[in-house]
């Protein structure tokens, strides 16, 4: 028997298969013909499989999403090069489609992106979940940012305002979209967050960490903790995070001396030699909401 005369479900369940084994060889599978990709586009961005978390790296995402992005999820904790300084749009120009397009990374030129097939709203790849393949959704996002100045440090705690899924249906003139099911995490979201601003803290910025499967405890256990240690390290912060597998935390560091200066100048220089910036380019504007702490309903589904 062919695998096109297979009935939908049993197809179905063999690209899912695929899908934990070789997430690359799946979306390839695509170009094989219409019913396949019907099928591998309900897998990948409609319905994303749950599974338990597959811890195969570090970070809690698959291989292929970590090799192609990895400057999103880990970001800092690096030797910065003379002329860098705490520039935030370095990790985005380090992506591979940025970093082909010059021979330096960090100093990709805005002609050579303007036409970039990669930043198109619509490209698939923004339609992934961070965690496809390696765990469950994401759902809820803290995004904790914590800033060391001279005389202690400081912490600011927000969650990220995930839109949710929307459906379209067809009717008789025009498709009409309403709400669907709870959002997730995507990769385009992980992405315009960052390129926004919103999830960092701009030229302060010494790190970011992307912590899939954890959420903050509580303010309360932050207060404690900075009570005993004005200076508390990264990895004692990290204590402070609890496990839940739909939530993830983006922890950010920041440092700023008592000389920095509050504002960064950019050097003119023609359009040809303007350095490319990352922008947002989904369309949905990123909203940070007040921190809420785990969703009650979430403990009561597990």
């Amino acid at each position: 028997m062919s695998l096109s005369s297979l009935p939908p479900e049993t197809l179905s369940l063999i690209l899912e298969f695929l899908a934990d084994e070789d997430l690359t060889s799946l979306i390839l599978a695509q170009r094989v013909c219409k019913r396949f990709q019907a099928t591998i586009e309900r897998i990948l961005f409609q319905s994303p499989p749950r599974r338990a978390w597959n811890r195969t790296n570090l970070i809690g995402v698959c291989p292929l999403l970590l090799g192609k992005f990895s400057h999103l999820f880990v970001n800092g904790n690096r030797k910065l090069g003379p002329d860098e300084g705490r520039n935030t749009g370095i990790p985005f120009r380090r992506l591979p489609w940025a970093a082909k397009r010059q021979e330096d990374g960090t100093t990709v030129k805005a002609v050579a992106m303007q036409d970039s097939p990669y930043l198109r709203p619509e490209a698939s790849w923004r339609r992934l979940s961070v965690t496809f393949g390696a765990g469950p959704v994401v759902r809820s996002v803290d995004v904790v940012k914590v800033l060391t100045v001279y005389g202690g440090t400081s912490m600011d705690y927000k969650q990220l305002d995930i839109p949710p899924l929307l459906s379209k249906v067809s009717g008789d003139a025009d498709e009409s979209v309403e709400e669907g099911e709870e959002g997730i995490l995507t990769m385009g979201l992980l992405y315009d967050l960052l390129a926004s601003g919103a999830g960092h803290m701009g030229y302060v910025t010494t790190s970011w960490q992307f912590l899939p499967g954890s959420r903050l405890s509580s303010y309360n256990d932050w207060q404690k903790l900075r009570i005993n240690n004005r200076y508390p390290g990264g990895e004692r912060i990290k204590e402070l995070f609890v496990k839940d597998d739909q939530s993830a935390v983006l922890f950010v560091t920041g440092h700023r001396g008592c000389t920095m200066n509050g504002c960064m100048r950019r050097k003119s220089c023609s359009e040809e030699d303007e350095v490319w910036e990352p922008e947002a380019i989904g369309g949905i504007p990123i909203r940070m909401r007040p921190w809420q702490g785990p969703s009650p309903d979430r403990f009561s589904r597990t």
